[in-house]
């Protein structure tokens, strides 16, 4: 027994008459004004729900690259920084003949490395 025979009633299948074709129009308009009724708040609330889902996740990825992006170029410009600093201290704190002199240059070079 398919499920399609256990929800059609007995009288749809029976001899065309007047008063049994007004139970089927009754029985049919039942069925789909409660499929309707069901149905529509579901749909609308299923299409609500996605497009806030949707606007949240857009939202929470583009928060999660603006940190990323914001987090990186601190880093980036505090390594710059830093590395401007220590070359700015080189060039006030050694004497020019030592910064022409390539063995002078090396040890300078050595001692940036270490620190």
């Amino acid at each position: 027994m398919s499920l399609l025979e256990k929800i059609k009633p007995k009288f749809w299948d029976a001899e065309e008459s007047e008063g049994l074709s007004n139970f089927r129009r009754i029985w049919y308009l039942t069925v789909m004004l409660t499929l309707g009724v069901t149905l529509a708040p579901l749909i609308f609330m299923t299409l609500a729900d996605y497009n806030v889902t949707q606007k949240s996740v857009e939202s929470e990825i583009l928060l999660r690259t603006s940190r990323l992006v914001s987090n990186t170029r601190r880093s980036v410009s505090f390594f710059l920084e830093e590395r401007r600093a220590a070359l700015n201290f080189v060039v006030y704190d050694t004497p020019f003949s030592e910064l022409n002199d390539p063995l002078g240059l090396s040890a300078i070079l050595e001692n940036l490395k270490k620190g």
